[in-house]
């Protein structure tokens, strides 16, 4: 799909996923690599437990099918070659401090100037300019900001943090889309431009607009520790396994209820449901709940019959069925008490 365009990465850790993601799609990405290598390449976990430039997991995972190359910025020589290929390429992504580009003279003007027709995409904190633009941030904070740390924990305690580090991933993700977007743009024009993504916004639109509720004085999302609460249903997503906990996306409409028709197809091949249960309208029961047509105790002995089918199963026996029946769910890495 994207075998025409060449891309320059030079994020670190916080953006590889944008490159793989290009990558993914058939675009040649050429990873820019200061000496020593990208810090990613210092993350553990490692190969096994053994430390090293070329063992990392992470590294591995998230730059994956990309060329490498080693230069130094802060060198004039090396400049004149980041240059070289800067005229060459279609895409420029990156994660410097804002301000750093241009204080070793290769700001987005002087790229554009290089390459008019170059798609430079930055991904930072809080963006690449304005009074937050270089606060110090951890995952902790960037989430925090954008308001998902209000949904992450029980209704009756102080919200927790997230187990995996997620504010990145959806800067990258939303990165790479938007690279596609003024790609798109760019055959219209012929001209590249400036993607200045934020890490924070893009956390935001993440938790599906719920922090936006503030603002526009909605009601306040609240959290349901493993779940969320949509007007009087407490929509549930954590299940037990037998040898832990798996997160079933447990959700209607046109795009979720063809899942919930499949996995409830299984359930009845099991014996746990009979065929009423099994043949419920998934795409419109969202509505038939908030209608009080469906009344919200057969909700609930719904999700019940969830969480006794999938006591049932192994966690690797839950993600293998996921992938061969297409299922929405996935393994939780840390074990927690149900809601």
């Amino acid at each position: 799909m994207l075998s025409a365009y060449r891309v320059l990465d030079l994020t670190d850790q916080r953006g590889n996923l944008a490159g793989l993601l290009l990558a993914s799609l058939g675009a040649e990405v050429i990873a820019i690599e200061p000496p020593g290598g990208s810090e990613s390449r210092r993350q553990a976990p490692f190969f096994a437990d053994q430390a090293g430039v070329d063992r990392s997991l992470i590294h591995w995972s998230f730059n994956r099918g990309k060329k490498s190359v080693v230069l130094d910025l802060n060198d004039a020589a090396d400049r004149e070659r980041f240059l070289a290929l800067v005229r060459g390429a279609d895409v420029l992504i990156e994660t410097f401090q804002p301000g750093y580009l241009r204080s070793i003279g290769l700001d987005a003007s002087v790229l554009a100037e290089c390459n008019p027709a170059l798609v430079h995409t930055s991904i930072t904190p809080f963006g690449s300019d304005g009074p937050k633009a270089n606060w110090a941030t951890t995952d902790l904070t960037l989430m925090a900001a954008a308001g998902v740390s209000t949904l992450a924990g029980d209704a009756d305690r102080a919200p927790v943090r997230i187990s995996l580090a997620q504010a990145w991933l959806h800067a990258s993700a939303e990165a790479a889309s938007a690279t596609l977007i003024a790609l798109h743009e760019r055959a219209r024009s012929g001209l590249g431009q400036h993607v200045d993504v934020s890490a924070q916004q893009a956390a935001m639109l993440a938790a599906q607009a719920q922090p936006l509720a503030f603002p526009n004085r909605a009601k306040p999302p609240e959290r349901a520790g493993g779940g969320a609460k949509v007007g009087p249903l407490n929509l549930r997503f954590v299940y037990p396994a037998r040898d832990g906990h798996v997160i079933v996306s447990i959700m209607f409409g046109t795009m979720v209820g063809p899942y919930m028709r499949r996995l409830f197809e299984w359930i009845c091949e099991e014996g746990l449901c009979d065929e009423a249960t099994r043949d419920k309208d998934w795409i419109e029961y969202g509505m038939l709940l908030l209608t009080g047509k469906e009344p919200i105790s057969e909700y609930n002995r719904i999700i019940e019959t969830i969480a006794r089918f999938t006591a049932t199963k192994t966690k690797a026996e839950l993600f293998e069925a996921a992938s061969a029946r297409r299922l929405l769910i996935a393994s939780r890495l840390i074990a927690v008490t149900p809601a």
